[in-house]
């Protein structure tokens, strides 16, 4: 299977009750310093026509200058393109969704290689342990 390395509107997590939810009781999160990724496994009632809709979340209070926090989610938001794939290939087998936020809590600009080994790492982390859940 080819993977479609693409990121629609649609994938773009937008529910302010998911999100509020995501914030202050997710179901699980994994942390690979500086990303933590909290997530919510939703039913299949529930389930959109994708796998996973993905929020990113830079803190303000680390980075005063938006262009610095936008830079950050431009990163996060093409290394999750890059590598969403792997969710998909998890979430195929199952009749379930993911409603994610990945957020960055590093204190310094990271680079693109840094980024995606991280964030690569965390999916590797999450497919080893999704038949837990």
């Amino acid at each position: 299977m080819n993977p479609r390395f693409t990121f629609n509107k649609a994938e773009h997590l937008k529910s302010g009750k998911l999100i509020r939810s995501l914030f202050e009781k997710p179901d699980f999160y994994f942390f690979e310093h500086p990303l933590r990724l909290n997530f919510l496994i939703q039913s299949q009632e529930k389930r959109s026509f994708y796998p996973a809709r993905v929020l990113f979340s830079v803190s303000k209070r680390n980075f005063k200058r938006a262009v610095d926090r936008n830079r950050i989610k431009r990163l996060l938001r093409e290394v999750y393109r890059k590598n969403r794939h792997i969710l998909e290939e998890i979430l195929s087998s199952d009749n379930k969704s993911l409603c994610i936020t990945l957020g960055y809590v590093g204190k310094e600009l990271p680079n693109y290689k840094d980024l995606d080994d991280k964030l690569f790492r965390l999916f590797q982390r999450l497919r080893k342990e999704w038949p837990n859940f």
